[in-house]
């Protein structure tokens, strides 16, 4: 192809998206709403005591059922945790950098959830 084709050939392409439409363009909205923005850190906060109490932090141990929270558990992969839900212990000590992230995933997405 020569020069003089290719610059043919690439104005008739400009030229073609000049005209494909009337009026002013409006972009989309990509932003997500906040409150669906979490922000997770990587040395994720759990406090020592009950670990029922240490995954529902900030709020009340009572705030969820052991059922929406074993179902959670799962959902993260930390299933071996279920039977520890009773469990006093220093889990910052006792559970490894990736678990606690999880376990912070899980409190954060959980906010809205009935039975939480």
């Amino acid at each position: 192809m020569s020069s003089l084709s290719v610059k043919a050939a690439r104005e008739k392409r400009c030229s073609s998206a000049r005209s494909s439409g009337s009026g002013p363009r409006k972009r989309p909205e990509t932003r997500p709403a906040r409150q669906s923005i979490a922000f997770i850190p990587t040395h994720a906060y759990i406090p020592p005591g009950v670990l029922r109490s240490s995954i529902t932090y900030p709020r009340a141990a009572d705030a969820a059922n052991d059922a929406a929270i074993e179902k959670a558990l799962a959902d993260v992969g930390l299933d071996r945790l279920k039977p520890m839900l009773g469990k006093v212990g220093r889990w910052d000590r006792e559970l490894n950098d990736d678990e606690k992230q999880r376990i912070a995933l899980l409190a954060s997405s959980c906010k809205g959830r009935d039975g939480w």
